[in-house]
């Protein structure tokens, strides 16, 4: 064991009784998020009362906090997210977590706060911890799915220290790449509201049922000397969402392990007992450089911790409940943390038993809009006799209405930001800088001058289009052949992928450095190619690209400020949110009309046949597998098209269409007319 090496131990905290739990069993540190722009919205949270009350706690026992700010912003978020900084600073948080690129623009205001990359940012190897260093970072949260030996060489940066989860639930996609939960209903987990489909079942080319993208929990407490060794600053527990008890029992046991106050059994033990929360098996698959066997039905435990009627948080943000009174009516009790009301049912006769629904129902629906809302809910329900009591469908129906008026006070209720905050004058002067559109964005939907394809399938790109060529490299044919792609054709912009790891960066470096003096401009889709391309080739061109994909205009002018010619817009934007976008962007911008976008990118290999066929939900989601590079890569077997759209509020520099994967064939087949618009019709939460 290292003895002088001392590694943070950093715990998840949804609300102030987790906090508490959590210092009290020996955290270091604890990450929180207030009600707005955190990755876990159905966590209790924090006011900004109890985030200062937050800090002055862990201040007075010795450990830090952490805000997270770690989800993609609109336009018309800016204002509260700069007043979230300034009520952070103000509260003295240690620092706070980060994702969109607005926040760099904001960041040399708020000196007295330390900024993290989130996992979100999609850090996956050496070059995006270089990138964090590059842009005033003091901390990058590295990628789930990275191997020792990854973990290791991303940590060997000096200026700048890596945070490694090693604890709780996984994500089946790569670090902030999912787009399944928006596709399917506009829920963003990179708006902090998934809806976890990657947890239900999925059934494959030949009708079997199975769970082959929920992962299998993290546990990492045989590596904690390893971590030390390589440098690691801090290890982290994943669990926003889990009671207090659990949370207590994760940071004990990681305690034990850092001091070496338990031995290796002992230890193993109390982790396969933290697994019995959710039920799932436990793994440190990634670690060890293993990719098979890490997903799959949950097993099910009898001292499983996990409460049945709540989202898995120990605070519920709603709490329903129903009692009888003394004339035999029933009262429907709906409280928050700050509102409280109640509904009463009159005594009345049930017409038709059939029709009827019962009270236990009627509270299991009320549980459900709440999900739905992802609002943290706790039914509880009234004894066997008031459950069994059978009301008018009417009558229920109404009850369901006063909650859902109650659940939009809730999220009507002032953002919590003390109005009176004042902010520094150069972000006020940011928030007003709102100009005339850029003069290059006056291309409407239909005007496609762009087609992205993957570097092997250019033959699939129209004439007369600019081509986006996709490149993913991992030896020395492949740089030979993608760079004989990419120079095949005038005109063609050599586009990086979202995710590059390790391995990797040597043979992307020699791609880079064949394709600048022939003109080639590049696309990057992460830090980790922005670092690597101002690194090999500091003065070539590029643009950001969608795996980069902003919903507001300071993002877009940060990325500009860093090189970006051009700068896309997010895949998942919604109707609103684009045109706030347009209207304010005075960058050129790149916008994806019609695409099967990658709904998700693993490491992870998918059981059997859903590795090689597609695969469907219970909402007829059909999702078509692919191996590009390193990664499998999910993608709908049915893309969106915007190109008969209409809306002069929306012009950009240039229209792009991607006809990879199951796409090109129905864009060939398409005369610009489909039915979905992905979130172009709906709001994109």
């Amino acid at each position: 064991m290292s003895e002088n090496r001392k590694i943070e131990l950093l715990s998840p905290a949804g609300g102030m009784t987790v906090l508490e739990a959590a210092l009290d069993a020996g955290a270091d540190a604890a990450y929180l998020g207030m009600k707005h722009f955190n990755a876990r919205a159905g966590a209790r949270n924090f006011t900004p009362e109890e985030l200062r009350l937050a800090v002055e706690k862990a201040h007075a026992k010795g450990a830090k906090i952490y805000l997270t700010l770690n989800t993609m912003l609109s336009q018309r978020e800016l204002g509260m997210a700069a007043r979230s900084l300034a009520v952070a600073e103000d509260a003295g948080v240690d620092a706070v977590l980060i994702t969109d690129p607005a926040y760099l623009a904001f960041k040399d205001y708020f000196p007295k706060l330390d900024f993290h990359f989130s996992t979100q940012a999609g850090i996956s190897c050496s070059a995006g911890v270089r990138a964090g260093r590059q842009l005033g970072l003091t901390r990058v949260v590295l990628a789930r799915e990275l191997s020792c030996e990854e973990i290791a060489a991303a940590t060997n940066t000096p200026g700048i220290e890596t945070e490694v989860f090693v604890q709780g639930a996984m994500c089946f996609s790569c670090s902030g790449r999912c787009l399944l939960s928006s596709w399917g209903g506009g829920r963003s987990g990179n708006r902090g509201t998934c809806t976890s489909p990657c947890r239900v079942a999925w059934t494959d080319a030949n009708g079997v049922e199975d769970r082959p993208m929920s992962m299998h929990d993290l546990c990492m407490v045989d590596w904690i000397d390893k971590l030390r060794d390589m440098g690691v600053a801090s290890l982290k527990i994943e669990g926003r969402l889990k009671t207090a008890d659990w949370v207590s029992r994760a940071v004990f046991l990681y305690r034990s392990a850092i001091d070496g106050t338990k031995n290796s059994d002992e230890l193993r033990d109390n982790a396969v007992s933290l697994g019995d929360y959710t039920g799932r098996e436990l793994t440190d698959g990634y670690m060890r450089g293993q990719r098979e066997g890490m997903t799959g039905e949950a097993r099910r435990s009898a001292s499983s911790g996990a409460p049945s009627t709540c989202s898995g948080n120990a605070e519920p943000a709603l709490k329903v409940s129903a009692d009888e009174d003394e004339k035999g009516g029933i009262i429907v009790h709906f409280l928050a943390s700050s509102l409280e009301d109640a509904y009463r049912i009159a005594p009345q006769r049930v017409a038709n038993p059939k029709r009827a629904v019962s009270v236990q129902t009627m509270l299991e629906a009320m549980n459900g809009m709440a999900k739905e809302m992802k609002i943290s809910c706790a039914v509880e329900m009234p004894n066997e006799a008031l459950c069994g009591r059978l009301l008018p469908r009417n009558a229920s129906n109404q009850a369901q209405d006063a909650l859902a008026t109650f659940m939009r006070k809730m999220q009507k209720e002032d953002d919590g930001l003390p109005r009176g905050v004042k902010l520094p004058c150069e972000v006020e002067a940011m928030l007003k800088a709102v100009g005339e559109n850029c003069p290059s964005n006056t291309c409407s939907f239909s005007q496609v001058d762009r087609v992205r394809v993957n570097w092997d399938e250019l033959a699939n790109a129209p004439e007369g289009m600019t081509a986006l060529v996709c490149c993913n490299v991992e030896n020395d044919a492949d740089v030979e052949m993608q760079v004989a792609a990419v120079l095949s054709r005038p005109n063609c912009i050599a586009a990086l992928p979202y995710v590059m790891y390790e391995e990797q960066l040597p043979y992307f470096s020699k791609l880079i450095l064949k394709l600048p003096e022939k003109g080639i401009v590049f696309e990057v889709n992460s830090w980790d190619a922005w670092q690597l391309l101002k690194e090999t080739a500091p003065s070539a061109r590029f643009e950001a690209g969608p795996g980069l994909g902003v919903l507001n205009a300071l993002a877009a002018s940060k990325l500009h400020e860093l090189g970006a010619e051009c700068v896309a817009v997010s895949l998942e934007i919604d109707q609103e949110k684009l045109e706030w976008l347009c209207q304010a962007s005075q960058v050129p911008l790149a916008m994806t009309v019609y695409s099967c976008p990658p709904l998700m990118m693993t490491r992870a290999v998918l059981p059997g046949e859903y590795g090689r066929k597609p695969f469907t939900d219970a909402r007829n989601i059909k999702l078509c597998p692919t191996h590009e590079g390193p990664l499998t890569v999910l993608r709908p077997e049915a893309g969106y098209d915007w190109r008969n759209l209409r809306n002069s509020l929306v012009k950009a520099a240039h229209i792009v269409v991607d006809v990879r994967g199951a796409g090109r064939e129905a864009f060939a087949k398409s005369g610009g007319k489909q039915d979905f618009l992905f979130n172009y019709d709906r709001t994109l939460r």
